[in-house]
């Protein structure tokens, strides 16, 4: 597209002039090759709320997997950047595929289509695009140029062959033309033994040289940079997959090609500068022989001759021999890795026996497979072995009478049969070479699939683009909203305590969305969300059931989590909220237990060290994680972290009991403490009976009240609300969320209160011992605060129908002051779901409205019934 346009918004007041710097990161994209290095400054007037910056990206027509930069902004002036938002990750997408456009139609047609290109049409693609990834071409021109000393030196020896028959042992020493216009003599005229020395130290000097090219090539490591490369590409592609394409390929499969497929093929390329070194040998001997002995010089093109007819004739059954190995390997890996993945139920139904001679099977046919293989490697390979002695007899036989008779020098014999004995051998691993590549063949083509495998990054610039303009208007639509209701407060109110309870954060009003969100997998098409139009307000606890097991609760919320993009439609979540989807099965990395908690933030423990720290201990502490805490605290262990290997890190997890193992998967997410948090069963691994349930249900609503867990309250106002969104075990405990979903059988969403919104502001304050006037105004509270959704939950709601008219008073003398003052009266809904909110309307405190009682906390509003 050329360019891409970063919007950058401003929250909290918009009053004065504030200013903040911006520059550009190279990541995986490299700063002035995929897109171009910007930095400058932006400012805001007073009453600005939105501004933009455009960073040019250049066309690359090569191949390339998504690439990343970052955007940071820094030195905010008047003003504060957002903790988590103040870095911009930007994806380049990539049109090209792999390895290039020549077959596009064929390679990402599947495997079938990609095994119809020809093998050395697909190597000759891979080997162009290799040759233009960064640091690759002129690692490969060294390699090559470098490479023919060893040639040079050959060229050299052949000389000196001729040179000891003909000059430094002949009875009447002779000269001989080393090099086209130079001939020489006894190199030390007069002197054979001077000569020799001479020609002892030229035979030695050279060595060095190769020697020292020897040991730079290793610092080069031309095969290392290209193995980096595929297998980078390679992980940044998987980590990109769409759903489907996760699907269809295994883990083991994934794992195979990221160790050994990208190994093998980064060879390959190597295998073809390699060749680059064997045909500059076959050239020296053509040279040697033109200018030396040229009536020999059919035999130099016999030779390849004959290799290149037999090559063509014998590739056939060694590609067939490959593939069978091939194919045996890949089901032996998946044996042993369904064998370790299912080793419990294997032990619990008693059947190891049987899978030791399952395995002994399958080891039978890939021995059998290599044996095979190894047969037509040994025939392939036996001609080349007698073509050499064939044609240097054929050689010695024919020429030596023109030695006898003077007609050919000693020298000149000698050298030639040398060289025709060379050509043997290089032509074996010219062979040796073709048919690496030839069985390598099938690792490019599985690698080709897997670059060419569908990603989701498209379907997620799409949703990104609908939510930036969504969240423009939307934004602009509170805004406006908040101003006007602005003007319906009390003249009593300062203007500033009106500007920060109103406009400052309006955008927190913003609901989540989906809009006609539908979904299905490739592998079961009947299986849906259909066509669901539903809102999430900002800062609610969303329990969401299912009418019956299998109507796709699990990936409803995956969609919400962000881990799945919907098939069709849209799910809207305002561009500032951090979404984290925590799956419903305790995963631990391998890594010290201080770095599992803190992988969803590590950047705090470098900002603030101590409070990190700090933070994460309260958590424990509230969690009552005793045995993680004590594991911290073990200063010798601590210690240890610095400096020991990973394998030992690891080890606390053997240790530790499931339950707690499952609170530090949780424990990770409310230290990460991201504005949306989708849990799947986050409940499933508690004891109800204990009341674990209870306390974990209890720390959810904590961390939705509190905008966070372990928090300071003077940063209250500052933070943005929490959503969570949670899958409950029982109907009981969906009813402490505000709001349920029930998923039902055909796709859509039925949509309810939950008790906990249908409880009055006594009741909520007596649960959880907290002063209203701190839910209203945060500084002033001591335990705990809630969220603005949460407070319009709690308020008496009105609705917008027909019924027969009563006269109500907006009431609020049990409201405190503050209360009153940041409350300008009742919000006006459209039905008695609480998301359905009419913001153009609101009845003030202290007037009457007409309506009917519903005799569940809502008002029936009559027509102009305020």
């Amino acid at each position: 597209e050329g360019s891409v346009t970063l919007h950058i918004m401003r929250r909290g007041l918009h009053e004065g002039y504030c200013s903040v710097k911006y520059h550009t990161v190279g990541a995986s994209a490299i700063p002035e090759k995929h897109f171009q290095s910007c930095s400058g400054l932006i400012e805001f007037d007073d009453d600005d709320t939105d501004t933009s910056i455009t960073i040019p990206i250049f066309e690359d027509e090569r191949w390339n997997p998504t690439l990343d930069f970052k955007v940071i902004l820094s030195e905010p002036r008047n003003c504060t950047v957002g903790l988590h938002l103040h870095t911009a990750r930007v994806k380049i997408i990539d049109d090209n595929v792999f390895p290039s456009d020549t077959y596009r139609g064929e390679v990402t047609g599947g495997m079938q289509h990609i095994a119809s290109v020809p093998g050395p049409a697909l190597m000759w693609e891979f080997i162009q695009l290799i040759y233009g990834a960064e640091g690759v071409a002129w690692r490969t021109v060294l390699t090559i140029v470098l490479d023919q000393l060893r040639n040079l030196y050959f060229y050299f020896q052949l000389q000196m062959t001729a040179y000891f028959a003909d000059v430094l042992f002949a009875k009447e020493p002779d000269t001989i033309t080393m090099f086209p216009g130079w001939s020489t003599g006894l190199l030390v005229p007069g002197d054979r033994e001077g000569s020799a020395r001479v020609l002892g130290i030229l035979y030695v000097l050279p060595m060095v040289v190769i020697s020292a090219w020897d040991s730079t090539q290793v610092l080069v490591d031309l095969e290392g940079r290209i193995r980096g490369f595929l297998s980078a590409c390679l992980f940044r592609k998987y980590l990109n997959y769409s759903a489907n394409s996760r699907e269809s390929v295994k883990s083991s499969d994934m794992e195979e090609a990221l160790l050994k497929k990208t190994t093998t093929t980064a060879e390959a390329y190597c295998q073809v500068v390699e060749l680059g070194r064997i045909l500059g040998h076959l050239l020296v001997i053509c040279a040697f022989t033109l200018h030396r002995n040229p009536s020999t010089m059919w035999i130099v093109i016999v030779m390849p001759t004959l290799m290149i007819v037999f090559s063509v004739l014998r590739a056939g059954p060694y590609m067939d021999a490959v593939h069978a190995q091939n194919k045996q390997e890949l089901k032996v890996r998946r044996f042993v890795c369904n064998a370790c993945e299912n080793y419990s139920i294997i032990a619990a139904y008693k059947q190891r026996p049987q899978l030791n001679e399952m395995f002994f099977n399958t080891l039978t046919h890939l021995t059998a497979a290599r044996k095979a293989k190894n047969e037509v490697e040994t025939n392939n390979v036996y001609l080349f072995k007698v073509l050499g002695p064939l044609f240097t007899g054929f050689y010695i036989a024919n020429q030596a009478p023109a030695v006898i008779h003077g007609f050919i020098s000693l020298g000149d014999f000698l050298s030639t049969s040398s060289a025709f004995r060379s050509i043997s051998g290089d032509l074996v691993e010219i062979y040796n070479v073709l048919l690496s590549l030839n069985g390598i063949m099938g690792y490019l083509q599985d690698l080709t699939y897997l670059y060419n495998l569908e990603t989701d990054v498209r379907m997620r610039k799409q949703a990104l683009t609908y939510a930036t303009a969504r969240t423009t208007e939307a934004r602009s639509r509170a805004l406006v909203n908040a101003k006007q209701r602005q003007g319906m407060r009390s003249s009593s109110i300062s203007s500033a305590s009106s500007q920060s309870a109103g406009c400052a954060f309006a955008s927190n009003g913003i609901p989540l969305a989906l809009n006609k969100l539908s979904f299905f997998y490739k592998a079961s098409p009947n299986f849906h969300l259909n066509k669901i139009t539903m809102n999430i307000p900002q800062g609610c606890l969303l329990a969401v059931t299912q009418e019956a097991e299998g109507c796709g609760r699990r990936t409803l919320l995956s969609i919400l989590g962000g881990k799945l993009v919907p098939t069709e439609g849209f799910y809207f979540v305002p561009t500032w909220l951090r979404i984290l989807h925590l799956s419903s099965l305790p995963m631990m990395l391998p890594e010290s237990l201080w770095r599992n908690l803190i992988f969803g933030d590590p950047d705090g423990e470098h900002q603030d060290p101590e409070g990190m720290h700090e933070r994460v201990m309260m958590i424990l502490e509230e969690m009552e994680m005793h045995t993680s805490m004590e594991w911290l605290h073990n200063e010798e262990l601590v210690e240890k972290e610095a400096t020991e290997e990973e394998v030992d890190a690891w080890r606390w997890v053997e240790t530790f009991p499931y339950t707690e193992l499952a609170k530090i998967h949780l424990a990770r997410a409310f230290i990460m403490n991201p504005e949306v948090l989708v849990l799947q069963r986050p409940l499933e691994h508690f004891n109800a009976a204990a009341n674990s349930r209870d306390e974990i249900l209890r720390l959810i609503r904590k961390f939705v009240d509190c905008r966070g867990l372990a928090l300071p309250k003077s940063q209250y106002h500052r933070r943005l609300p929490r959503t969570c969104i949670f899958t409950p075990e029982s109907v009981d405990e969906a009813e402490h969320a505000d709001i349920v979903w029930t998923l039902k059988k055909d796709g859509t969403i039925a949509a309810r209160p939950g008790n906990r919104s249908r409880k009055s502001m006594a009741e909520v304050s007596a649960t959880l011992g907290i002063d209203l006037d701190a839910t209203m105004w945060p500084e002033g509270g001591e335990d705990g605060f809630f969220t603005e959704a949460e407070e319009m939950a709690r308020r008496a709601t009105v609705l917008d129908v027909q019924g027969e008219p009563e006269e109500w008073l907006v009431d609020h003398s049990l409201l405190s002051s503050r209360a009153h003052a940041s409350s300008p009266g009742l919000t006006v809904h459209f039905s008695k779901n609480v998301m359905d909110l009419d913001e153009t309307r609101m009845a003030p405190w202290g007037i009457l409205i007409c309506g009917r009682s519903t005799g569940d906390g809502w008002v029936r509003l009559a027509p102009g019934g305020y």
